[in-house]
C-alpha cells in the first residue's frame, strides 16, 4: 500500500469513527430522553465491548499492521461482516512484519471480504483471522463458515498474484462441516 492510499484510508477511517461516535451519542441521548435508562446502559456496554476489540489492535507495536487491520475492520463494517482477530501474546513476528508481508495479508483480507460481500446468500458473514508463528513461518489461519469457498481465494492468490508470492510460502484450504479454513504460511525471511 503506497503512502497516499494509506493516508487516504486513515482519513476515511477518522471520518467514519467521528460519524459513528456522534451516532452513538444520539442513540444514548434518545434513550435517556424517553426515560429508557436501562437501554442506554445496555447500548453503552455494547459500544464499550466493540471499542475493546479495536483497542487490542491499536496496542500492537507495528503501526503499519495496525493501520492495515483497522482498514480491514472498516471495510468489513461496510459489508456488514463480523471480522475478528486473534493474536498470541508472545508473537514477536508481528513487530517485524515488513510492508510486503502486510500487503499480502491485505490482499487476502480484501479478497475474502469482497467474496463474502458478493456471495452473501446464505453465508454466515463472519471471518476470524488468527496470527501464529513457528521457527520458519508467519502463519495466518483464516476461518469462515463451511459454505464459503476459500479455494478460489487461495488459487487466485497463488496463481494470479505471483509477484506477491515468494519462495517458501504456501497456503492450504481445509473444509469441515463446521468451518472453512485457509492457512497461509509466509517464510520469515520474506
Amino acid at each position: 500500500m503506497d503512502q497516499y492510499s494509506l493516508c487516504n484510508g486513515m482519513v476515511g477511517l477518522f471520518r467514519e469513527e467521528r460519524h459513528d461516535f456522534l451516532n452513538h451519542l444520539q442513540i444514548v441521548l434518545g434513550y435517556l430522553q424517553i426515560n429508557k435508562e436501562e437501554s442506554a446502559i445496555a447500548y453503552i456496554k455494547q459500544v464499550h465491548q466493540e471499542m475493546q476489540e479495536i483497542s487490542a489492535l491499536t496496542r500492537l507495536e507495528n503501526p503499519f499492521l495496525v493501520v492495515a487491520l483497522l482498514l480491514a475492520t472498516q471495510k468489513s463494517k461496510h459489508f456488514d461482516i463480523k471480522l475478528s482477530f486473534h493474536m498470541e501474546q508472545s508473537l514477536t513476528s508481528l513487530q517485524e512484519y515488513q510492508e510486503s508481508v502486510i500487503n499480502k495479508l491485505m490482499i487476502i483480507m480484501d479478497q475474502i471480504l469482497e467474496f463474502l460481500d458478493l456471495n452473501s446468500t446464505g453465508y454466515e458473514r463472519q471471518v476470524e483471522i488468527a496470527f501464529q508463528e513457528n521457527d520458519h513461518h508467519i502463519i495466518w489461519v483464516i476461518t469462515c463458515s463451511p459454505d464459503v469457498s476459500l479455494e478460489s481465494v487461495a488459487w487466485e492468490w497463488q496463481n494470479q498474484r505471483e509477484q506477491a508470492w515468494l519462495s517458501g510460502n504456501s497456503c492450504q484450504v481445509e473444509k469441515s462441516e463446521h468451518e472453512t479454513r485457509l492457512t497461509v504460511y509466509i517464510a520469515k525471511n520474506n
